[in-house]
């Protein structure tokens, strides 16, 4: 049986793919304690900058795994700040109705399609997502009236740097209109645009 340590070594650090800056910066800027991470898996890394996170994944290895006590001990012995690390995990579809508080402070939606949509309901007014494009996620938002596009993170040499200039530049589509919300949920997968950020970063406005 494949071990916390060797999992998050072989799917994160080996890659160099941690994203501990993306969550850092995001943390110096606006200042989370609370957050919820959809399609997770084992990427517990917000956790050693924010004090508590929700996990959800219906990936059925991830639970045994994130809750070792191995997984308790790297987040301990790594976590920033001075208060004790408050993580749990969460098995479900985050499609559906979940049984968890409706203040979080940042959804994270990395690589799992439309985190933003399901999600929004358990992010208090004025809170952040942070959502790639990979699966059309950031798109989705973007098109969501609930959403206001507020900055981009992009990744330079290593480092992780919010941007708030031109963001009108972006979603613009290479060719023809912006797909509708149906449209872009029936593709799956990120719009090609103009101008290209590795995250973005949405304030809900809308309740």
């Amino acid at each position: 049986m494949t071990t916390f340590t060797e999992e998050y070594k072989n799917q994160f650090a080996d890659r160099q793919f941690t994203r501990l800056s993306l969550f850092e910066v995001l943390q110096d800027t606006y200042g989370v304690s609370k957050a919820l991470y959809f399609g997770s898996y084992i990427h517990v890394t917000p956790s050693l900058v924010i004090p508590e996170v929700v996990y959800v994944d219906s990936f059925k290895k991830t639970k045994k795994l994130i809750e070792s006590q191995e997984a308790i001990d790297f987040v301990e012995s790594n976590k920033q700040y001075n208060e004790d690390a408050s993580f749990r995990f969460i098995e479900a579809d985050y499609t559906e109705s979940l049984v968890i508080d409706t203040d979080f402070e940042l959804l994270i939606s990395q690589y799992c399609g439309f985190a933003s949509q399901p999600g929004k309901r358990y992010l208090k007014l004025g809170g952040m997502l942070v959502a790639n494009n990979s699966h059309g996620d950031a798109s989705m938002a973007y098109l969501d009236t609930d959403f206001e596009l507020v900055a981009v993170v992009n990744n330079v040499q290593d480092s992780w740097r919010i941007s708030k200039k031109d963001l009108d530049r972006y979603f613009v589509p290479k060719k023809g209109s912006h797909p509708t919300k149906a449209e872009n949920a029936e593709a799956g997968r990120g719009v090609d645009y103009k101008k290209t950020a590795s995250n973005y970063i949405f304030k809900k406005v809308g309740r």
